[in-house]
């Protein structure tokens, strides 16, 4: 399971103590059985709000990327062991995550997700892929309008049109990998040139995203950015963007 995420803590702080309450039974409301109590969530609730303390553990997970993960493969662990009649571990090991540190970074990653179903030979085109947000895409191409990655993210857009992402995603799927048996059956978009990118650049970001970075993904200079900012020489993955013929940047880390 992949998933493309925005985490803003700010924005969380501008909740008022109701709303942080009722966000959080939404997430893990009172159950009775297996069906919602929506009275009993709804006296939970206002007992949250009323407890500042209550409120202020609530804000921080509900703006917090590990317990998000969490709450999103427990339910799924638990599911699966009941329907396989087992228990124990489902999931392999603990998430791993990458911040995505420009647009170039971010429309790679979330073409890679995408792309995920017909890599694993599970779906043959992207119509037919289920479970992914290109398939939601394609049935509501709206022209020029520009692309929102995130959902729920007011005001998040790319510059890029939502068609452009359409086309460049299936462009990138007919590019076979030499590893794989499966892909999606022309030229490069346009739209690479727009985000700075060469077809080669761009085909060795999308298939290396998992393999050729670790903590970050982005142009040298925003992965040299990123490593003085957590206190380090370099992040893993520049080297792979030069052999692409990108350019190295002025400055390095110190």
């Amino acid at each position: 399971m992949h998933v493309v995420a925005t985490v803003d803590p700010h924005l969380a702080e501008t909740w008022s103590a109701d709303e942080v309450a009722a966000r959080w039974l939404r997430l893990c409301p009172v159950r009775s059985g297996n069906e919602i109590d929506p009275v009993a969530s709804a006296l939970k609730a206002s007992h949250i709000a009323a407890d500042p303390a209550r409120v202020a553990i609530y804000r921080e997970r509900l703006a917090s990327l590990p317990w998000f993960m969490r709450c999103l493969n427990e339910p799924i662990a638990r599911r699966a062991n009941r329907e396989d009649a087992c228990t124990g571990r489902f999931w392999e090991g603990r998430y791993r995550c990458q911040a995505l540190l420009d647009e170039a970074a971010l429309l790679a990653c979330m073409a890679y997700v995408d792309l995920n179903p017909i890599r694993a030979g599970i779906a043959s085109d992207l119509p037919t892929s289920a479970h992914t947000s290109i398939r939601r895409r394609l049935q509501h191409i709206e022209g020029a309008t520009l692309l929102r990655p995130i959902a729920g993210a007011a005001g998040n857009t790319l510059s890029v049109s939502t068609a452009e992402y359409v086309q460049l995603v299936e462009w990138t799927g007919r590019q076979r990998r030499p590893d794989k048996h499966r892909s999606l059956v022309g030229g490069p978009p346009a739209v690479l040139r727009s985000i700075g990118m060469t077809a080669a650049s761009w085909r060795a970001e999308v298939f290396t995203i998992e393999t050729r970075y670790w903590r970050a993904v982005g142009s040298i200079q925003a992965l040299i950015d990123k490593a003085r900012d957590l206190g380090q020489r370099w992040l893993k993955g520049g080297g792979l963007k030069r052999r692409c013929g990108l350019p190295a940047p002025s400055t390095a880390a110190s």
